[in-house]
């Protein structure tokens, strides 16, 4: 059973730390049960400070990033270099990091 937790921060400066770590946190759990991990991505603005906090050394680190699978879930149709690509952003931010 999925169960889903509801984050509160008083700005996002405190949401991408604490939604990376939680993000860590469970994709520790599942890589050493099962040796992989799935994730949905979001886009939106709102994960940004997610991505961002992601890309520093400690969080690159802290895991096997080559045991993550990562699924966009919400891929605006629009040209692969324009402002409002969803991957791009992520990508840019944090997966460019990890071959």
């Amino acid at each position: 059973m999925i169960k889903g937790e509801v984050i509160y921060t008083s700005s996002l400066n405190e949401f991408g730390p604490l939604v990376a770590q939680r993000i860590i946190d469970i994709a520790s759990i599942n890589i050493d049960m099962t040796d992989h991990f799935f994730m949905a991505v979001s886009g939106g603005s709102t994960p940004r400070s997610v991505f961002d906090t992601l890309s520093k050394n400690k969080f690159q680190k802290s895991i096997d990033w080559s045991k993550v699978h990562v699924f966009f879930i919400d891929e605006r149709c629009v040209p692969e270099d324009h402002k409002e690509n969803n991957f791009i952003s992520c990508y840019k931010l944090w997966l460019q990091l990890y071959p």
